[in-house]
């Protein structure tokens, strides 16, 4: 997804060495699993001396020089991995969002069962939160409207109106109306009025009922995470990209796979530092779960060997299935930490937007929306202009920009004399002496 160029400010393209935990772990496990390919240490002796084996009883007498070399090439495997791996997280995630699945052949098959799969989460998603194609949700039947001396507008006699009065708790209570009652406790028309009606009790909402609200509130959420159903993808994160950037094609019009690098070099620093911050987590979180996936990769590995060879005792197989475990738990937790942070990246997109919009104009040297429905043609228009396609807008005036304001210029200028200055005083003094 040409989105994904958006982490131009992420880890990925810094090629930092940065270590992180997960490269750690995963080489402790690694060089222990790297220890039971090797000769068993029982192996070592005389006989050994030539056989394949010999170099490894050699290296294990261990001496200051052969813990350096060792320390040095511990370091560059861990540095070269991180940076492999750093490098790879952008394609581990264009890989999670599935908008680059084979759609053909039998690896097609896979992508349409998860595109259906997503499509029934969408369907009951809309059935519990029942707004139509233009966000208006279904409401019951509207209440007739009427005139102004309780008629119906069509003419006919309205029914009876409901009074609300101001219950005890400062609800409304429907109920009649009483009767408007004189200093003497008699009714305005001469009649004894009747007696006050009793305070009713607030009919509070069932359990059901605010647990529907729940359920309405979470769908509602969680269905913002989708696109139309056209464009749905097979994945959760997938999802989130295609329906945050549906959302700023018909705010704003822009196409984003085409105008992500003028408003990469448009944004303020503020705007560019949260985005920065957003893709760095983003980023990170991917790079922990590529090395959890490796990290359970060499455990079950190290452990399979382990038990082939019946090398390393119960201690070490334990060593490497809480390893395996544990990556695992981790792949799992690291990946919805991912969707998250997805999650949070795509809010922050829009936000940008909508806060940068008059710098991202003014950059493209484009003329500044004033309305909703200009801000969509222009965006339309620019997108065009930026991808080479579509609407050119040729008769769009470039709009120059402005010029700096000129630096203030201050001009020392003597102090106006006084008649309480003591050296304007003394003046006249002097010259008096003086002549």
């Amino acid at each position: 997804m040409e989105l994904l160029s958006a982490f131009a400010a992420g880890r990925t393209k810094k090629w930092l060495t940065r270590i992180s935990g997960g490269a750690l772990v995963f080489w402790a496990v690694a060089g222990l699993a790297v220890r039971v390919w090797l000769p068993p240490a029982r192996g070592c002796g005389p006989a050994s001396a030539g056989s394949g084996s010999g170099a490894w009883c050699e290296g294990g007498r261990f001496d200051v020089v052969t813990l350096c070399v060792y320390g040095v090439l511990g370091l560059a495997a861990a540095v070269g991995s991180t940076l492999v791996v750093t490098a790879a997280s952008q394609s581990a995630v264009r890989f999670l969002a599935g908008t680059s699945w084979p759609v053909h052949g039998l690896r097609g098959r896979w992508t349409a069962r998860r595109v259906r799969h997503h499509l029934r989460v969408f369907g009951r998603l809309l059935a519990a939160d029942p707004v139509d194609a233009v966000g208006t949700a279904s409401a019951g039947p509207a209440a007739e409207p009427v005139g102004p001396v309780g008629t119906a507008s069509d003419g006919r006699a309205a029914g009876p109106v409901a009074v609300p009065n101001e219950g005890p708790v400062g609800t409304a209570s429907v109920g009649p109306a009483a009767e408007p009652v004189g200093p003497d406790g008699t009714a305005s028309d001469g009649p004894v009025a009747g007696p006050a009606p009793a305070p009713t009790t607030p009919r509070l909402p069932t359990a059901s009922q605010v647990l529907g609200t729940w359920e309405v509130t979470r769908a509602r959420e969680h269905k913002r995470r989708y696109p139309r159903a056209t464009r749905i993808a097979p994945t959760r994160i997938g999802n989130s990209l295609v329906a945050m950037t549906d959302r700023v094609t018909a705010r704003h019009g822009w196409d984003l796979a085409y105008c992500w690098e003028l408003i990469d070099l448009a944004l303020p620093d503020r705007a560019a530092g949260r985005l920065r911050a957003d893709s760095d987590r983003l980023t990170a979180r991917a790079q922990n779960l590529l090395w959890a996936v490796l990290t359970c990769l060499a455990a079950l590995t190290g452990g399979a060997v382990t038990v082939v060879r019946d090398d390393g005792g119960s201690l070490v197989r334990g060593a490497f299935l809480a390893a395996a475990v544990g990556a695992a738990l981790g792949v799992l937790l690291l990946f919805r930490g991912l969707c998250a942070a997805v999650d949070v990246y795509c809010d922050s997109v829009e936000a940008v937007l909508v806060t940068a919009r008059a710098d991202i104009y003014r950059a493209a040297g484009w003329p500044a929306p004033r309305t909703p429905a200009e801000e969509r043609a222009y965006g339309a228009a620019l997108s065009g202009y930026l991808s080479r396609r579509g609407v050119q807008a040729p008769h769009t005036v470039f709009v120059p920009p402005a010029e700096p304001d000129a630096p203030a210029v201050f001009t020392l200028l003597p102090r106006p004399a006084t008649a309480t200055d003591p050296t304007t005083s003394s003046a006249p003094s002097a010259n008096g002496g003086a002549s």
